[in-house]
């Protein structure tokens, strides 16, 4: 036995079987995901959020951060996940959710009033191994210990940022073999002064550096008559996946009935991939829906599988017979 098997076998011993082992010997599969309950999201992310990862959704007021999460929230429901919300932003409304198909009587809510509460309850739900979904908005509605018991005019640097970071290798760390997924909500505030980008996101940058998917949502243009608009159309950046190819662009129309469009995002997608002609959306018949929505999946997995090295395209060329260059 070599040395290298003397110390895989030791590292095994102590921190228990398969602790260290070649990467054929671990059980691989693609990610499982749930879907964002938004089409173009899911496109966008390569399918929805994998178990046991971290995405995080930051965006201007009035973005539709929350909506998002809500509408994930009811997806995993609906496929009969258990799902928490952890509401320190105090902007949960159950007439709102119900809209989107959240059941809210099912819902595990609390309302921490710190960060380290946030991450003291984060922790041990995570180890129950029981739920499929947390859903913790936001980041920048939450004060830390220090900042309740301190005065006005007192003020602490970094607490937040501190605590997050706890929070967020905690998290990482807890998840990794589990079904739960963790979706936060944070915002993106205007800088004063300084160099660099214009706007920031509160929490510092261990919340973007551990988060699997980063999400930037902005609201764009109204839906239907501006005098009287039937929703608002949601702009999103996809600026970091590790599960998938990052730099996704895309959009889709949030409706105020309580409805996101999905059908206008399938058709969008379809006549892009030339699986349907420009019939206009209104011909897009319900019942089609989920066949061409199949259709769209197959035909972006096909695609990227394409894309991954094979046997036959990563064999190095021969080089051709003649003079050697000088």
């Amino acid at each position: 036995m070599g040395e290298l098997e003397k110390a895989k076998k030791l590292l095994n011993d102590k921190f228990g079987n398969n602790y260290l082992n070649y990467g054929g010997k671990f059980s691989y599969d693609d990610y499982k995901r749930k879907s964002f309950g938004i089409f173009a999201l899911d496109i966008a992310t390569g399918g929805g959020l994998p178990e046991a990862k971290v995405a995080t959704i930051a965006g201007k007021f009035s973005s539709g951060k929350t909506t998002a999460g809500i509408c994930m929230a009811a997806g995993c429901q609906k496929n009969g996940g258990k799902v928490a919300w952890i509401d320190t932003d105090n902007g949960l409304d159950p007439i709102w959710a119900k809209k989107f198909g959240l059941d809210y009587e099912k819902l595990l809510i609390c309302q921490p009033n710190t960060i380290e509460e946030v991450s003291d309850t984060i922790e041990p739900l995570i180890m129950t191994g029981e739920l499929d979904l947390i859903v913790f908005d936001s980041v920048a509605a939450t004060p830390s210990k220090k900042e309740l018991e301190e005065t006005s005019e007192q003020k602490s640097m970094g607490g937040i940022a501190k605590a997050v970071g706890l929070l967020m290798r905690k998290a990482t760390t807890r998840l990794r073999g589990t079904k739960t997924s963790l979706l936060i909500v944070n915002q993106l505030r205007d800088k004063i002064g300084g160099w660099g980008a214009a706007e920031y996101m509160p929490g510092g940058n261990q919340l973007k550096n551990q988060s699997d998917i980063m999400i930037y949502m902005r609201a764009s243009d109204w839906v239907g008559d501006k005098k009287n608009p039937e929703g608002i159309t949601i702009k999103f950046r996809v600026s970091k996946n590790r599960t998938a190819p990052p730099l996704q662009t895309g959009s889709y129309e949030l409706l105020f009935k309580g409805e996101v469009n999905n059908k206008h995002s399938i058709y969008k997608q379809a006549v892009l991939l030339g699986i349907l002609k420009k019939i206009g959306v209104n011909k897009l018949k319900d019942k089609d829906i989920p066949e061409v929505k199949k259709r769209i999946l197959q035909r972006l997995k096909d695609e990227t599988e394409d894309k991954l090295p094979t046997k036959e395209n990563t064999k190095t060329k021969k080089p051709r017979a003649g003079k050697k260059n000088s």
